[in-house]
């Protein structure tokens, strides 16, 4: 089925990536930044604010939809939004074969990082 409007855009979107002017590799960056934030924050916490942040718009759109005037309305755009970070996270579980949350603390995980390193 043609799809002229998703296919200017991709059109678009495969010239900029393209472009060496325009684009960028940021990929060393983006790991240092994730490496100081884990410094800081445990594993948990870097989960949810990214959940928060991927969701954010989501969540906003439920909510202008439902137009919560109460309390319990709030908590069904909030159990909602729930449900939908909870699929995401059995999604990425079941894709790596790992779990996502985990009783480690982020010093915890620095240290077997570090022993990691070490071998």
């Amino acid at each position: 089925m043609p799809a002229p409007i998703s296919e200017n855009y991709l059109k678009i979107f495969n010239e900029l990536w393209n472009d060496k002017a325009k684009m960028q590799d940021v990929t060393e960056e983006v790991i240092r930044n994730i490496t100081e934030v884990y410094k800081e924050n445990s594993p948990e916490f870097i989960y949810y604010v990214t959940l928060y942040n991927i969701f954010n718009e989501f969540l906003q759109d439920i909510s202008e939809a439902v137009n919560p005037q109460t309390m319990d309305e709030h908590a069904v755009v909030a159990q909602q939004g729930g449900e939908v970070a909870r699929n995401a996270r059995l999604d990425l579980e079941q894709k790596t074969g790992q779990k996502v949350v985990t009783s480690l603390n982020a010093k915890s995980i620095h240290q077997i990082d570090k022993h990691k390193g070490e071998e």
